[in-house]
């Protein structure tokens, strides 16, 4: 039973778990329940619709209450007492909900611009989390954590394509896919291409602006390995992905040296 204030374990050969081995001190640990909460909330799709919308109520107002400073769940005990954040900031896991709450109903995306909403809301939350209040506030990280956290969605969504798995579709838009692409694999790669496609140009986005923080870029990184990997036709192994965050790292902590410098 998880008890209060303790962070949950990343999956073994997770993104987390990759991720939370380059970060340290309290971003690792924001990182860890915040990815943890998210999980929590977004399995409420699997309920049925009369549980899935008593325990969605309750959730919003657990959020409320941890932003008070009264968290009743383990979880959001958990997060309360790795950050120091601003009461508002709670508000943002409550993107999870409001997704929940559309794959209940039935929808979907019709094109990309709902799409890249719907990505936004199923990725974003947990790592806005892992900055400090005051770098959460800036406009470079909230606009690097933004298009992140799309570009992961769709990295999601092609390896899931490619590895035959059911892919998100809830959050795909439906003008990319049809009844045949299951059956056709010209039609499953072309689906693959497009996420692949959607996913870099939100990663050429965000690198307009610089890393200043080794949450993004970790996560940045695994996102390409991803990305990467898609478009070769094959998931990259766990070491070139570990290696691939490390190097930009890396790049992000020589940049920060070099601007002292200056």
């Amino acid at each position: 039973m998880q008890t209060p204030n303790t962070a949950p374990t990343p999956a073994a050969g997770s993104d987390s778990e990759l991720v939370a081995a380059l970060l340290r001190g309290a971003a690792q640990q924001r990182f860890i329940v915040a990815n943890a909460l998210r999980h929590e909330l977004l399995s409420l799709a699997n309920a049925s619709d009369a549980v899935a919308t008593v325990k969605i109520t309750w959730w919003y107002d657990e959020l409320r209450r941890a932003s008070a400073g009264n968290a009743r769940h383990p979880l959001t005990d958990a997060l309360a007492a790795t950050t120091g954040q601003q009461s508002s900031d709670w508000s943002i896991f409550e993107e999870y909900l409001v997704l929940v709450e559309s794959w209940l109903r039935g929808e979907r995306p019709t094109n990309l611009e709902e799409c890249r909403v719907a990505m936004f809301r199923q990725y974003a939350p947990a790592l806005y989390w892992c900055f400090d209040a005051a770098t959460a506030a800036s406009a470079e990280a909230s606009g690097t954590v933004h298009h992140v956290a799309i570009a992961a969605g769709f990295a999601d969504s092609a390896l899931a394509l490619i590895n035959q798995a059911s892919p998100p579709l809830v959050s795909l838009p439906t003008e990319w896919t049809d009844t045949h692409w299951q059956q056709d694999r010209p039609a499953r790669m072309q689906l693959v291409q497009s996420c692949v496609a959607a996913g870099q140009a939100e990663l050429a986005a965000c690198s307009q602006s610089t890393h200043h923080e080794t949450t993004t870029a970790v996560i940045a990184a695994l996102t390409r390995g991803k990305l990467r990997a898609a478009k070769r036709n094959r998931s990259a192994g766990k070491f070139m992905q570990l290696l691939r965050a490390w190097r930009s790292v890396r790049r992000v902590h020589k940049r920060l040296r070099n601007n002292d410098d200056n």
